[in-house]
């Protein structure tokens, strides 16, 4: 079976633990919050980056895997949303 990032990410009962989640193609964001966290000015270096190529999915695939993983892009949508960086903390 595939596994999920939702699930990966989420405890038993169904809360997410962790306080940073950051949308992959945001890059910039990852990286000030990092430079901001260590008070530094790091650099990342890019290394096994593919080239960019359109990747078209059929329609009525994506339809499907939305429908499937509909929890997944649900929290996706929400790191979007939050600018590429969803912060939560709990108590």
């Amino acid at each position: 079976a595939i596994g999920s990032q939702l699930g990966f990410l989420s405890m038993h009962n169904g809360t997410i633990p962790v306080h940073h989640i950051f949308a992959y193609e945001r890059q910039s964001v990852v990286r000030a919050f990092l430079c901001d966290r260590f008070d530094a000015n790091l650099k990342f270096p890019e290394k096994n980056v593919s080239p960019e190529k359109p990747t078209p999915l059929d329609p009525e695939i994506e339809a499907q895997l939305r429908e499937g993983r509909a929890e997944e892009f649900a929290l996706y949508q929400r790191v979007l949303d939050a600018d590429g960086h969803l912060q939560q903390y709990s108590g």
